[in-house]
């Protein structure tokens, strides 16, 4: 899942995967969600990503949701649970920036 990672080309194979409530979620690069739902934003479960130490690039998703309006895919995003976003197609990658939380601050 994570370390060395090839550029692959396209499969349009597509596999089922099952998420929690049971639905079949259909899992697809993101070259091909991009292709399938051109400019809306898409709901969807991360099913494989490599990271370096900076960032987390998402290379394969579970779709849930097209979504074509932005303030009801804001809505969706405040439903996500963990592992699920709301990201537009119309960027080329799935770059999610990692920052380290230091802890709780205080003042004395």
């Amino acid at each position: 899942m994570f370390g060395n990672y090839k550029e692959s080309t396209i499969s349009f194979e597509l596999s089922i995967k099952r998420d929690v409530k049971n639905k079949e979620l259909i899992q697809m690069k993101w070259q091909e969600v991009r292709e399938m739902y051109p400019n809306q934003f898409i709901k969807f479960e991360i099913v494989e990503s490599h990271e370096d130490e900076k960032i987390k690039y998402v290379d394969e998703v579970a779709v849930i949701k097209a979504i074509k309006d932005g303030r009801e895919a804001m809505k969706e995003f405040t439903k996500c649970k963990n592992g699920q976003l709301v990201y537009s197609t119309e960027n080329e990658n799935i770059k999610i920036e990692k920052i380290k939380h230091i802890g709780i601050r205080r003042s004395i």
